[in-house]
């Protein structure tokens, strides 16, 4: 059983992700070279044919055809991908995340946006600050995190009235913050696994808008639970929050959010999505075994 959060068997960089967007180059390559002239391994040559030999020797050797009983992908856009990329289809089920203990509902009401995560590249994090330095009339965008472009966040953060970085916070923090904002912002340029951010804004009945590519649009239904527009894009963010805000759409969908959060997203739902898996690989006069049902009971405490 291997659960995949990323593409590191079709990926040397694991993320699909190269120049500020998204690379599939090594998608249908035997050899994937684009990966080693790129330096996509920690932006090394060296490291990069190294993994990238270890990848095919694996590849080469049938390992995933015949080693693996199943792999979990975390929505179906991956598993498509990953199928795309030669991954045997009937191998592969879908297993989303999940946050467990449920947090609870909150009613919102704090009259800002909100971004929690790293602050790097694929993040969108620039989208999202020129979509705030082109919308001086927008309501506060609190910035939660560090990374490689803190330094860029913290200036703009100086120049933009309507612009607050407020670094990192502890995890009840967090979950207090996303339940008083109006929206979480997650402009990814990237195709992410399943961002636990999302999960957990919608377990405390927070809207989502997000950019629309990747397992965002099955994670988001536009108009329902947040809100979808173009990636990479910060007019197309600008012009959809503005149309957020004349029609006070957004404390509409917190029921919205909140309801899916509890049709996918529990530790309930995931202990019998879990157990269906095993049960599917066992055989038939192990199914039901005590041994069995504790091994995958205790796969619960690991989201």
């Amino acid at each position: 059983m291997n659960t995949l959060h990323n593409y590191r068997l079709l990926c040397v960089g694991a993320t699909l992700f190269r120049n500020g967007g998204v690379c599939e180059d090594c998608i249908g390559s035997r050899l994937r070279p684009s990966g080693v002239i790129h330096k996509c391994y920690r932006g090394s040559h060296a490291g990069s044919a190294i993994a990238t030999a270890a990848m095919l020797a694996h590849w080469s050797a049938g390992t995933w055809h015949h080693a693996v009983d199943r792999f979990i992908a975390l929505s179906c856009f991956a598993k498509n991908k990953l199928v795309e990329g030669g991954l045997p289809e009937q191998k592969i089920v879908v297993k989303p995340n999940f946050i467990d203990p449920d947090p609870g509902f909150q009613a919102g009401g704090g009259g800002y946006y909100l971004f929690v995560g790293r602050l790097t590249e694929e993040k969108g994090i620039r989208t999202l600050l020129q979509c705030w330095k082109n919308g001086p009339d927008l309501p506060v965008l609190r910035i939660l995190g560090s990374g490689p472009l803190q330094d860029e966040v913290r200036e703009a953060a100086a120049n933009l009235t309507n612009v607050a970085w407020l670094g990192s916070k502890s995890g009840d923090e967090v979950l207090q913050m996303m339940g008083s904002a109006k929206a979480i912002l997650c402009p990814s340029l990237w195709y992410e696994g399943m961002p636990r951010v999302v999960i957990e804004a919608m377990a405390v009945g927070t809207p989502v808008i997000a950019s629309r590519m990747g397992t965002y649009p099955e994670m988001i239904e536009d108009g329902v639970s947040g809100v979808l527009f173009e990636s990479n894009n910060s007019s197309a963010l600008l012009e959809r929050i503005r149309e957020l805000e004349s029609r006070n759409a957004l404390p509409d969908m917190r029921c919205g959010a909140r309801h899916k959060y509890e049709s996918d997203y529990t530790g309930s739902r995931n202990v019998n999505l879990l157990l269906d898996i095993y049960r599917g690989v066992l055989p038939l006069n192990e199914r039901d075994s005590p041994l069995s049902t504790a091994v995958s009971l205790e796969e619960r405490t690991v989201p």
